[in-house]
Parts: C-alpha cells; structure tokens; sequence
C-alpha cells in the first residue's frame, strides 16, 4: 500500500502530469469563459448584434490563426527538441517575433482591400479592427514555447489571470448592444498584459536576440507545410461561421454561432491531454518509436472515450443547452446543436491520430493532403446545403468533413503500416 501511494506521489510529481494540469487549468477556464458569457451577451446583444459580433469574431480568430502560422506546433517541436540549447531557443524566439510582424502585416493589408466589398465587414469597421487588434496582440503569445519545454504551470497562471480579468470587466462595463466593441477591447488589454509578461519571464532564461530574414525565412520554412494543414482546418472549423455569413443573415450566423461555440467549449474539454501529448510523442518517436506508438494508443482510447460521452451528453441536453446558455431567439440552434454532437468523438480521434501520431512520425505532406482534401470537400458541401438547410447544412458539412479525414488518416497509418 505504502508503494502504491509513493508511486501515486511520484507520478504527480512528473513534469508530464504536472503539465496537463496546467493545460487543463487554461482549457477548464477557456470552457467556462464561454458558459458565463455567452448567456450574458446572446441576451443583451439579441440575435442580430450577436451574429455580427459572431461574424467580426471569427474574422478576428482567422486572422489570428494565419499570424500564429503553424507555429504552435513546428516551433513547439523544435523547442521540445532542443530544449537544453539556450543560444537556439532565443534566435527560435526571435525568429518567431519577426515572422508575425511580417504576417500581422499581410493580414492587414488583406483586410483593407477586402472589406470594401463585404457588406458584413463594411458596415462594422470599427468592431472589425478593434477585434483584428486583439487577434494581432493573442497571435504573439509564448504559450509554443512553454509547451515545447513542458512547463506550463506559470504560462498557465497568466493565461488564467488575464483572462478573468477581461471576463469581469465585461460584466462590469457591457450592458447594452452599444458596448459591444469593448468585449474585444477588454480581451485585447488582457493579451497585452499576459504576453508581455510571457517575454519579460522567457528573458529571464534565455538570451533574447532581434530577428533576422534569414532566420525568419528559415522558422516559416520549417513550418510551411503544417501551415497549409492548419489553414485547411481553419476552413472547417473557424471558417464555417464566416461560410454561413457570406451565404445567408446576421440572424442565421447568430443561430449556428450560438451551437458552434457551445460544442466547441465541450469539445475544449479533452484538448488539453492532446497538447500535453504533443512534445510528449515527438520526444519518444524520436527516441523509441514503440514506446511513442503505446502512448498514442492511450491517447486514442481515452480521449476518444470521453468524448463519446461528451457527444452523447450533448445530444440528449441541446434543448436546455440553448435555453439556458443562449436565450429563447435562438430556439433553431437546438437541432444544429444536435447534429454537432458527434463531432467531440470524431474529432478527438482524427486529432490523436493526425495533430499528434502523424506528424510525430513525420508524415506533414499525408496530413496536409488530407486535411487540403477535407477543407474542400467543406467548402462544396457548405455552398450546396447551407442555402437549403441554413445552419443544419453547415453542420452536416462540418460532420462530413471529419468522417472524410478520418477515413484518410487510416488509409495513410495503414499502408505505411503505423496502426
């Protein structure tokens, strides 16, 4: 007895364990963010406000993800394998820098030539480029770099503490469909105050260096083929809500928006036991390529497991879900609510399989042809069922895309004899 309670202890103690708790502590706040303000603002916002603020937001979550580039995993992988060098860290964490200023640059200039001809955009201008300026400030966060050296306890901290204190300024100073354009003020002064605070600790461990073209053009090198990959789930997971806006109305975007962030939130649940495997499977696979085949077969079952249960939870409350987290204007987001209750199982799976098993082992151009494949198989989805179906035919697409993934990403590990 005494033995099991000292491995217990020593199991808790190592820097895996602690590090998924961390992660768990920023995803637990991340699913509870949502669930707090969401029937705060789909209220006071009513459901044409909070479909144009749905619309602008992931504008402002498609920026973001273009200036992070693929970084979050490409740079995550080389801090995990080069995390005793620190001359190589700090001209990692240099080159990084630069290549966002130079994508927060072609973000901007994109944006300027096209919202002339979007009526969405156009006619919110000044909550369009309040949220770009959050996305911008969110996009230069450090977490990469604390996850590639699995130390997420203090990074964890800050995220948590910033956040909160943007939620309750929320609380405080949003009360009217006016005050809509300080929710993305308020983030925007969090992510300020949390990535600072993120460099000013990482200077304390490393040399910090100024950014060079030749370094710059080698990180977005490296990570260009992960780009790609990530671009294309851009496409069926930020996109859809930006899909549905340039189809039908600000009421239709506010219907599907107020189900896809509820699954979201649930689907954040089982996220941080991915990240945590992440530098975890590239460490092994490098090492012992068995040993990194056991734990993504731990990895599978268990968050394949729990997600099924997630999605059969959805499912059987989507009615009391949207009541209670939306409001009674969204009463037509409970059947897409439904229909994307299958996709937390779904993609758990293909995100062990492809996000974390295949490009530990390597195989980028497999999972950029697949998810390049997906993203399209979406897009042509979306344009044939969401004029007849609305918000259900943009999630039917989103539960096709995954199925399709999931087939491919068999197919690959199977032949190159990887499952």
């Amino acid at each position: 007895m005494n033995n099991l309670i000292d491995n217990v202890r020593n199991l808790i103690k190592t820097r895996f364990v602690q590090n998924v708790f961390a992660l768990y502590c920023v995803h637990f706040i991340n699913y509870l963010i949502p669930i707090i303000t969401i029937p705060y603002l789909t209220r006071i916002l009513g459901a044409v406000v909070w479909g144009n603020y749905a619309f602008v937001q992931a504008v402002a979550l498609y920026s973001l993800s273009v200036i992070e580039y693929s970084f979050t995993m490409s740079a995550t992988r080389e801090v995990a394998r080069h995390r005793d060098d620190t001359s190589r860290l700090g001209n990692l964490i240099a080159s990084v820098f630069g290549a966002k200023l130079i994508l927060s640059l072609i973000v901007i200039i994109i944006l300027l030539i096209i919202t002339p001809f979007v009526e969405n955009l156009r006619s919110h201008i000044t909550l369009l480029w309040i949220g770009v300026t959050w996305s911008i400030l969110q996009s230069f966060n450090l977490m990469w770099y604390f996850q590639g050296l699995e130390r997420m306890k203090l990074v964890a901290i800050l995220d948590v503490s910033m956040k909160a204190l943007s939620l309750v300024c929320i609380f405080v100073f949003v009360h009217t469909p006016t005050d809509v354009e300080r929710i993305f003020i308020f983030q925007a002064a969090g992510s300020l105050l949390s990535v600072g605070t993120a460099y000013f600790i990482a200077s304390q461990e490393i040399p910090l260096l100024l950014p060079d073209f030749t370094s710059i053009r080698r990180v977005m090198k490296d990570g260009w083929s992960l780009f790609v990959s990530k671009l294309a789930v851009n496409v069926y997971t930020i996109g859809n809500v930006l899909i549905v806006g340039l189809i039908s109305t600000p009421y239709v975007i506010g219907q599907f928006a107020g189900a896809d962030k509820i699954s979201k939130a649930v689907l954040g649940m089982m996220a941080p036991l991915s990240q945590a495997m992440y530098p975890r499977l590239t460490y092994l696979t490098h090492k012992d390529r068995n040993e990194g085949y056991r734990w993504a077969k731990i990895g599978i079952i268990v968050s394949g497991c729990g997600n099924i249960v997630v999605g059969a939870v959805i499912f059987l409350t989507a009615p009391y879900l949207v009541q209670w987290l939306l409001g009674s204007e969204f009463t037509g987001a409970v059947t897409i609510l439904r229909v994307l209750a299958i996709l937390p199982p779904l993609s758990a799976i293909n995100g062990m399989l492809g996000g974390q098993w295949m490009l530990s082992l390597g195989m980028d151009k497999a999972y950029n042809r697949t998810l390049i494949f997906a993203a399209t198989v979406n897009i042509i989805a979306a344009i044939i069922l969401v004029p007849r179906l609305e918000g259900i035919g943009m999630a039917l697409s989103v539960i096709l895309t995954e199925l399709v993934i999931f087939v491919l990403f068999i197919l690959y590990l199977r032949r190159n004899k990887s499952v």
